[in-house]
């Protein structure tokens, strides 16, 4: 028995004390002069119980999955706040839509407004030219039939020239106030038209 122990240790491996297997000890010179190698070492470790998950191992620079940092969350910090925060900024948005709605409508209608004055102000100009164009002909024009329902207009004659002066409303919105007042004015020369029907 005890030779066996020597060869053992000039081998450079210890017997465990209880016998459950070999681990390498400080490598001894071979008497050949070579190092001998050490054996394979084989621990026996106990088996978790199942459905119990062994610790997870963390280091300074990977923390294991879950880990949290000393401090985390901050205080006051929850998923309640954080879905209550999501209510109140769309809580917000609806309320800036809420106040720039009426605004958009307004600008919609001024821009409506202006088109229709427009409108109106471009017909009048056109009844007037041609109703100066009629008069120094010695002829006459129905200008509401051009510029519309409820137009005026007045007719000058001064010398060689003929002025027409086309007048007319336009309401944008019934019951909302008297209307926009639109006015054109032409001129044309008397002397040239009829010199031009006599030949």
């Amino acid at each position: 028995m005890n030779s066996s122990s020597d060869q053992t240790r000039k081998r450079g491996v210890q017997i465990h004390p209880r016998g459950i297997g070999t681990h390498p000890s400080r490598t001894e010179a071979h008497p050949s002069g070579t190092h001998a190698h050490p054996r394979s070492v084989v621990v026996e470790q106990p088996l978790e119980p199942l459905g119990v998950p062994a610790p997870m191992r963390q280091t300074r620079n990977h923390p294991a999955r879950g880990y949290a940092p000393q401090g985390y969350p901050p205080q006051g910090y929850s998923m309640q706040s954080c879905s209550g925060h999501g209510r109140a900024a769309r809580g917000s948005v609806t309320a800036e839509f809420a106040v720039l709605l009426p605004a958009l409508v307004l600008l919609l209608a001024f821009v409506g407004a202006v088109a229709t004055v427009g409108t109106a102000q471009v017909r009048a100009q056109h009844a007037a030219g041609i109703a100066a164009r009629e008069e120094a002909r010695g002829a006459h024009v129905d200008v509401a039939r051009v510029a519309g329902a409820g137009t005026t207009h007045r007719v000058q004659r001064s010398n060689e020239w003929v002025t027409v002066e086309v007048k007319n409303t336009v309401k944008l919105w019934k019951f909302l106030g008297p209307g926009i007042p639109v006015q054109a004015t032409a001129t044309a020369r008397v002397e040239e038209v009829v010199s031009d029907a006599l030949k």
